[in-house]
């Protein structure tokens, strides 16, 4: 490798731990993935490595923290000198660009891998005495190369279906035990096969006033009293305050309308000041900042699952996602959101359940909504797990409510019917719930 790429790497690599010290975002989105071999600097990677001890155990990154880690480590002048700390923290980088920096790490790891492989394959070739052995040593060489990503997404048989076996166990010992969040309503819960599970990416869909963000705090709420885990709320729409308007009216039995115009008796007042005090602690994160892109839902998601767990992530909703790149078509923005948040849901092993606005062609055509029918982009049917769509069949029947699950890895399609309590803006099983599955389904593959 020439000189000036082995300065290009050392220059990534200083500009990469000063990013990560910089941004928290960054450090969730990168530092759990840096291979400390791939790196050339050794105090780099004694900065990196003790900056990785103080996040995994949650505790600030910082230069004075970093220092004392180093120090206690054995390293601070042993290894990393003050001077050179003070020097590579105080490096020229942008604390967004933490990923690029990382890619060009990883990228200067892999040619220096490729030269390594070329020597030995070049030595091989002077002194093997048959072509078979130049062979096999080129063979081992490339699939060193080839092994650097391979290794770390993959498993063997044996270890997946080991794994298996053991949440079988668990399983059997504890039905349900897998189970993340539910939706509290039993004839849903059941159509459900349950609830909802991790990795999967749930869509709730429904056109406007319908109910899903009502559902959709239930949801959150639930998950957070429940699982013993945080929840996260991600409102795009609603702030915090309204978020916690609707919860309370759901609880307290107080009209939301009441609670939103100050026209409340005494006694209902005390009662929202006696549920405010008794679930204060109940870890529910409501995220309200209106322009949120994919990124930053992740990085909170992880910060929150670092310090506590984490059981279901609710994002209300789809179309007002910031796009990573806005000069895409919009069909290419909303199928790059749906990927990266079923993969999330996967990596972050938990639920996420995605808010969708269906487009008029239910309302037009006067039949049920379909799959084609979600709002903007197919990718949303493909990379979702559920799809659960809130309608009315009846529009003179405010309080009679449909959610139809129309798509299901895990089970059948069904519908059920729900009760729509509007003075509290939340849904509940009807006094006669009915849940109508797979054979007496064909109306909504139509």
């Amino acid at each position: 490798m020439k000189t000036t790429q082995y300065g290009a790497a050392y220059a990534a690599e200083e500009a990469l731990c000063a990013a990560l010290v910089l941004s928290e975002d960054s450090r969730d989105e990168v530092l759990p993935h840096i291979d400390l071999d791939d790196l050339l600097s050794a105090q780099v990677r004694a900065i990196l490595r003790a900056m990785r001890g103080l996040y995994n155990d949650s505790r600030p990154v910082d230069p004075v923290t970093l220092s004392d880690a180093l120090t206690n480590a054995g390293q601070w002048d042993s290894l990393v000198r003050a001077a050179d700390f003070s020097r590579i923290l105080a490096t020229q980088a942008v604390a967004g660009h933490a990923a690029h920096y990382h890619q060009i790490v990883r990228d200067a790891a892999t040619i220096r891998t490729a030269a390594e492989a070329g020597q030995r394959i070049a030595k091989a070739a002077h002194e093997a005495t048959t072509a078979d052995d130049v062979r096999s040593e080129a063979t081992a060489a490339l699939e060193t190369i080839l092994s650097r990503e391979a290794e770390k997404d993959s498993r063997s048989w044996a270890e997946v279906v080991t794994s298996t076996l053991a949440l079988l166990e668990e399983r059997v010992a504890l039905p349900g035990a897998d189970l993340m969040a539910t939706t509290g309503i039993g004839p849903l819960d059941a159509a459900l096969t349950g609830g909802f599970r991790a990795g999967q990416l749930i869509v709730l869909a429904a056109r406007p006033s319908v109910g899903k963000s009502s559902l959709a705090t239930q949801i959150a709420w639930r998950a957070a009293q429940h699982e013993r885990q945080p929840a996260i709320f991600v409102s795009l729409e609603m702030s915090g305050e309204e978020v916690a308007e609707r919860i309370m009216a759901q609880h307290t039995g107080v009209h939301l309308a009441a609670i939103r115009d100050g026209r409340i008796s005494n006694e209902q007042r005390r009662a929202l000041v006696d549920f405010a005090g008794e679930y204060s602690t109940t870890p529910l994160t409501v995220v309200d900042k209106s322009r949120q892109g994919i990124r930053g839902m992740i990085a909170t998601a992880k910060r929150v699952q670092r310090r506590g767990g984490l059981s279901v992530i609710v994002i209300d909703y789809l179309q007002l996602i910031v796009p990573d790149d806005e000069r895409l078509m919009r069909e290419q923005q909303v199928a790059r959101m749906t990927r990266a948040l079923k993969i999330a849901a996967k990596d972050l092993g938990v639920p996420i359940v995605l808010l969708c606005q269906l487009n008029r062609g239910s309302e037009k055509e006067s039949r049920d909504p379909r799959l084609s029918d979600l709002r903007e982009s197919g990718a949303i049917e493909q990379d979702a797990d559920v799809v659960m769509i809130l309608h009315r069949r009846d529009m003179q029947q405010r309080e009679a409510v449909t959610c139809s699950i129309l798509k299901q890895r895990s089970g059948p399609p069904a519908h059920v019917e729900l009760k729509w309590i509007g003075a509290a803006t939340k849904f509940a099983a009807p006094d006669a719930a009915s849940v109508v599955k797979f054979k007496e389904f064909k109306e909504f593959e139509s």
